[in-house]
């Protein structure tokens, strides 16, 4: 988690230095809706990335993509997220409602992706059977010979 959590910070610090002016970004940028939808992509890239793996140079590089193409989806601008993160960040209730509803839906589209792969026990067992056959037969071969 620290890593990606370096992620968002050298993000910020990548956007903060493309800056125009030096006025400070502060307050709420994004509506709670639109946060939570953001959050919910970025974290879900951050959990694939996890599966893969990706803590290399390439690997963080691929997620500083994600991000973009996260904020590009969600017609959001990288500053306007990370002011709209630091505003929730500095009032815990406000980003403790965030998370509350974050865990909701990513609960919710995890129940909705094992509704729809539903697990056949015997495809499973017979598959099974066929590899435990090959080997066996295998072997035998190799014994014969």
């Amino acid at each position: 988690m620290k890593k990606y959590f370096l992620f968002l910070l050298l993000f910020t610090f990548i956007l903060s230095c493309g800056r125009k002016t030096n006025t400070p970004v502060s307050g709420e940028k994004l509506t709670k809706e639109k946060m939570i939808e953001v959050l919910l992509d970025i974290h879900l890239a951050e959990a694939s990335a996890n599966q893969m793996a990706l803590n290399t140079n390439a690997g963080r590089d691929s997620m500083l993509i994600e991000y973009e193409k996260i904020f590009s989806k969600h017609e959001v601008d990288g500053r306007d997220f990370f002011a709209t993160y630091n505003y929730y960040t500095e009032n815990p209730e406000l980003l403790d409602t965030i998370y509350n509803e974050l865990v909701i839906r990513a609960t919710t589209i995890q129940s909705n992706i094992f509704r729809k792969t539903p697990v056949d026990s015997t495809a499973m067992a017979d598959s099974a059977k066929a590899r435990m056959f090959r080997m066996l037969k295998a072997r035998k071969s190799v014994i014969h010979n």
